[in-house]
């Protein structure tokens, strides 16, 4: 028996079989006559149902056509239908109870449900794997250049072992080559330097800022005991108005720093107190 399918009404539906006589050839039948049952229905249908013995002029092949359009009311979205021979002989046997063909009109979808597919979520998650699968491509070409070096041969491995035990240690002595750019070699603790001018300079400055009592820098600001205010003393323009001593920065005319001044019979300047 042959399932022609799930179709649906109006289909037109067609099946080829052969029939065979006594003796094994293909044999012709004769008064043959075909019907339709339905579900488990005991009434048969006629109609649509057209049976064309010997086919194209072949002797023992038949074709049974069945144009589910012929009755609405029979052929029904939801149910199974049996083609059966209903009438004729071949070699004077009746063939007639034959099953031909069984098909189904709309009776096998598969309803989806809760199981529906989701587009948006099927896309989602083929585009989670597809990165995954990129990571992963990622991760395992690093690994190859980590491996590429490896022996391919198990009796290699005394190569491996000899360059583990020739690698560069720290305090190991090096040899730089030809190759070698010292521009782009990044300084470290305890190198020879040489500065700029500019670098110079900044010292310089930085030195003239720090304070006299150490740790910190005094910076320029007024009254700042500094080494820079300490030398202005002994190089700038300074004088003593109304009992203040006024020491004047590299203009001549900002105070750098000021002091009370306390005089003494017999010593013009007895003491310079810096405030």
């Amino acid at each position: 028996m042959t399932y022609l399918g799930d179709r649906a009404a109006g289909d037109v539906i067609r099946k080829k079989f052969t029939t065979v006589g006594n003796t094994g050839v293909p044999t012709a039948i004769s008064g043959g006559a075909a019907a339709v049952y339905k579900d488990d229905s005991l009434t048969q249908s006629t109609a649509g149902v057209t049976l064309v013995v010997s086919f194209d002029g072949l002797t023992g092949l038949n074709q049974i056509t069945v144009d589910t359009s012929a009755d609405g009311a029979f052929y029904t979205e939801g149910s199974d239908y049996t083609i059966i021979l209903t009438a004729g002989t071949v070699s004077n046997k009746s063939i007639a109870g034959y099953v031909i063909a069984d098909f189904s009109l709309k009776n096998r979808s598969i309803s989806l449900g809760t199981d529906a597919i989701d587009a948006a979520a099927l896309a989602a998650s083929a585009v989670t794997e597809i990165q995954n699968g990129l990571a992963l491509a990622s991760e395992l070409a690093l690994v190859k250049t980590k491996t590429d070096n490896l022996p391919l041969d198990p009796a290699d491995e005394s190569l491996l072992e000899a360059a583990i035990a020739t690698r560069a240690v720290p305090g190991d002595a090096m040899i730089l080559t030809a190759a070698y750019d010292p521009a782009k070699t990044t300084a470290q603790a305890g190198d020879a330097m040489a500065l700029t001018v500019g670098e110079r300079g900044a010292v310089a400055d930085k030195i003239l800022d720090r304070s006299l009592a150490g740790g910190s820098d005094a910076g320029d600001g007024s009254e700042a005991r500094s080494v820079r205010n300490a030398l202005r003393m002994l190089r700038n323009f300074r004088e003593i108005v109304g009992g203040v001593l006024h020491v004047k920065k590299e203009n001549d005319t900002d105070d750098a720093w000021t002091a009370s001044v306390v005089r003494t019979a017999g010593d013009p300047v007895s003491k310079i107190d810096p405030s």
